[in-house]
């Protein structure tokens, strides 16, 4: 027959109860190591100094604010971070304060808060280097505002030199409206001069017309007078004719008709000459209206240019200058939020957390020397048993 072969058992499984025994039986080795161990964790944390925690709250140069009334930083919480964690201030803040530490022994811990826009720096030390921290803290804030004073300074004076060219467009502005005001006052009496002047032109115009009716008044007088004498000579010849008149007569009357002729002739001529002179002081009136309407949009569009154009840019360059007034006292250089202060009680050393976890570290191992122990004994069985 062919032997079968039977394969070795192994149980794997874990024996709780087995487990619970071990330590149950060793509970004394357990407790007695645990309370050595927290005995000397007890003992070592007592002896250690105390420390306590000076901390400053900053926050960052502040350059601009945003339309919604946010505030613009210089430069940022983590930069801000960066330059403190990378040793850049601690030679010059250990020469200023003729500090014994090397730089390397000022060790600060930063900490930014979630979604803000400050940072908490803290430096630890003994109770009776408090004063030391604080003074540490305040260098190191001075050290910081120092670093980013000249552009502070160069951004707060550019702003005071817009506001200062702002304020001469202004005032550039402001002759221009004056100028044209002088002008529009010109313009005006340039009116009232041309208006002055058509009225001259219409008395004359009164005077020619009325003139002109004399004339022609006089003008058919003579001519009236002109036709009587005519027919007075043609009497006279018609009776000359049949009696034999004097000749003289008919000679003074032929005189007298050419003199009228030539009055009547001077009054036409005077007549037109007085036409002329009111048609031409009616067309100079035609000029001086039309000058007058000119005139008239000249002073409109210089009105609307100087209480529209001019004063609209002054009122938009006042705006201006107010909104670059307002931000200069808003420019201002890193702040503390909270002065360098320290905590009333020791954060380190951790009296409780060095407990608790002397307990644990305590059970651990001697749980660890509970299972040692245990097999120790079996093995010591096991010998004894054989033998």
């Amino acid at each position: 027959m062919t032997e079968q072969r039977q394969e070795p058992y192994y149980d794997d499984e874990i024996d709780l109860m087995e487990i619970f025994s071990i330590l149950w039986n060793h509970k004394g080795l357990m407790i007695a190591v645990t309370a050595v161990i927290v005995i000397l964790t007890g003992a070592i944390t007592l002896t250690l100094p105390k420390i306590y925690r000076t901390s400053v709250v900053i926050e960052p140069s502040i350059i601009n604010t945003t339309a919604d009334g946010r505030f613009i930083h210089l430069d940022t919480v983590q930069n801000i971070k960066g330059k403190i964690m990378s040793n850049a201030y601690h030679q010059r803040i250990i020469s200023t304060l003729a500090l014994d530490p090397e730089p390397a022994e000022l060790k600060f811990s930063t900490d930014i808060p979630a979604n803000s826009t400050i940072i908490k720096v803290s430096y630890d030390v003994e109770a009776d280097q408090i004063p030391q921290g604080i003074a540490i803290l305040n260098r190191l804030v001075d050290e910081l505002r120092a670093d980013y004073e000249d552009e502070i300074a160069r951004r707060k004076d550019a702003l005071a030199k817009d506001v200062l060219m702002k304020q001469n467009q202004v005032q550039q502005l402001d002759i221009r409206r004056k100028d044209m005001e002088k002008q529009i006052a010109i313009k005006e009496k340039a009116i009232t001069e041309r208006r002055d002047q058509i009225a001259i032109k219409q008395e004359s115009i009164r005077i020619y017309e009325q003139r002109e009716k004399d004339l022609l008044q006089e003008l058919k007088e003579v001519k009236d007078n002109t036709d009587a004498i005519t027919r007075q000579r043609d009497a006279f010849l018609g009776e000359s004719a049949t009696s034999g008149g004097s000749g003289l007569t008919e000679l003074l009357y032929s005189t007298t008709i050419q003199q009228n002729v030539a009055f009547f002739n001077e009054l036409r001529n005077q007549i037109s000459d007085v036409k002329m002179r009111r048609e031409q002081a009616l067309a100079a009136i035609r000029t001086m209206e039309k000058e007058i309407g000119e005139i008239h949009l000249e002073i409109e569009r210089t009105v609307l240019e100087k209480d529209e154009q001019i004063q609209s840019q002054i009122d938009a360059i006042a705006i201006e200058v107010a909104t670059l007034e307002n931000q200069i006292p808003t420019i201002r250089n890193l702040r503390t939020i909270s002065e360098p202060s320290a905590t009333t009680k020791p954060v380190k050393p951790r009296v409780v957390l060095n407990l608790a976890l002397s307990v644990v570290i305590g059970l651990i191992l001697a749980i660890f020397i509970a299972f040692i122990a245990q097999r120790r004994e079996t093995d010591r069985r096991e010998a004894a048993e054989t033998e």
